[in-house]
C-alpha cells in the first residue's frame, strides 16, 4: 500500500473523497520519518473485523523520537464484530513521537478508544471527534506539550462488556509505570454524556489545564482529577471557565460530581489546583449530585 511505501521514507498521501472499506487493520513502523495522511473532501473509512485482543488500532503507527505523524480530514467508522474484547482503537500511536497533529479526524464505533496516543513529545489535536466508542473517546498516556482544542468527545463508554471501568470522553493519563502527562491543555472542547467521566485527568499530572469546555451529562463526574493509580505527582492543575450541565441522556450514579479533585493515595509532588470561573447548571439530577468535591485520601499528603 501507499502507507507501507512511505512509512520508512516519509511522505504524504492524499485520499480522494469517498468511502473506503477496510477488512483488516493497518500497522506501520515509521523509522523517524514524517508521514502525512490527508483526506480530500469527505473521506470515510468503514472497517469491520474481529478485535485482535491487542493494543492496536484500525491504523497503528509505531513512532520514535524523530517521527512526525499528521492526519487530517479522515473519518473512521467501525462496525464491531462482537467477541468480547475491548482492545482495538481507531488510531493508535505507539511508543513515542516527536510530534503528532490531528485535524478534523473522526472515529466512531471501535471496541476500545477512538484515539489512543502514548509518549508524545509534542502534539495538537484540533477539532477532532471521537464518539460512540466502547471504552472511551480519546486517551493521552504519558504525553507532553499537547493541546486538545475544539471538537466533540461524546457518548463513549458502556455499562457492560468491559467498558464500565473506563468510559471517558477525554482522558489525560499516566502510563502503567506511573509516568504522568505534563504540559497538556484541553481548550474549548465539547464532552457530553460519557458513561462515567467526560474529562478525566487520571493518575496525576503536572501543569494540566481544562478551560472553556462545554460539559453536559455524566455518570460519575463531569471533570475528574486524581492520582487513583497511586502516582506521586499532582502538580499545577487549572480547571477554569467551563460550563457544567448536570442534565443529559446518560443516567448518573446516585453520588456524582460536576468537578471531583482529590488525592486517593500518597503523593510527593503536589502543586496548586485552581478551580475558578466555572458555571454549574441543573445540578439536582440525583439527591447526591454535587457541583465540586475536594477530597484528601492521601494520608500525609495534602492538596494546595
Amino acid at each position: 500500500t501507499a502507507l507501507t511505501a512511505i512509512a520508512s521514507t516519509g511522505g504524504k498521501i492524499v485520499v480522494r473523497e469517498g468511502t473506503y472499506t477496510f477488512s483488516d487493520r493497518v500497522s506501520h513502523t515509521m523509522g523517524g520519518k514524517t508521514v502525512i495522511l490527508e483526506g480530500q473532501g469527505r473521506v470515510v473509512i468503514n472497517s469491520s473485523f474481529l478485535d485482535p485482543a491487542l493494543d492496536v488500532g484500525v491504523f497503528s503507527f509505531t513512532g520514535d523520537s524523530e517521527a512526525v505523524l499528521i492526519i487530517r480530514d479522515i473519518t473512521i467508522s467501525h462496525t464491531i464484530i462482537e467477541n468480547g474484547n475491548r482492545s482495538l482503537c481507531g488510531i493508535r500511536g505507539l511508543v513515542g513521537f516527536k510530534k503528532v497533529i490531528f485535524e478534523n479526524a473522526e472515529v466512531t464505533g471501535v471496541p476500545s478508544y477512538g484515539i489512543k496516543l502514548t509518549g508524545l513529545t509534542m502534539g495538537k489535536i484540533d477539532n477532532c471527534k471521537t464518539t460512540l466508542n466502547k471504552c472511551g473517546g480519546t486517551f493521552l498516556e504519558h504525553c507532553h506539550n499537547t493541546i486538545v482544542e475544539g471538537g466533540a468527545y461524546d457518548d463513549n463508554g458502556e455499562a457492560v462488556g468491559g467498558g464500565s471501568g473506563l468510559s471517558y470522553g477525554l482522558s489525560v493519563n499516566a502510563d502503567s509505570g506511573g509516568n504522568v502527562s505534563e504540559n497538556c491543555h484541553v481548550i474549548g472542547i465539547q464532552a457530553h454524556n460519557n458513561y462515567r467521566k467526560n474529562i478525566d485527568v487520571h493518575g496525576g499530572g503536572r501543569n494540566i489545564s481544562i478551560t472553556n469546555c462545554n460539559i453536559k451529562g455524566w455518570g460519575v463526574s463531569g471533570i475528574d482529577w486524581s492520582n487513583s493509580g497511586g502516582e506521586t505527582v499532582l502538580d499545577s492543575i487549572v480547571i477554569s471557565g467551563n460550563t457544567l450541565d448536570g442534565s443529559g441522556t446518560v443516567t448518573p450514579a446516585t453520588t456524582n460530581y460536576g468537578i471531583f479533585a482529590g488525592l486517593t493515595g500518597l503523593a510527593t509532588s503536589i502543586g496548586p489546583i485552581i478551580i475558578n470561573d466555572n458555571i454549574f447548571k441543573n445540578m439536582a439530577q440525583t439527591t447526591e449530585m454535587r457541583s465540586i468535591r475536594i477530597y484528601n485520601g492521601g494520608g500525609a499528603s495534602y492538596l494546595r
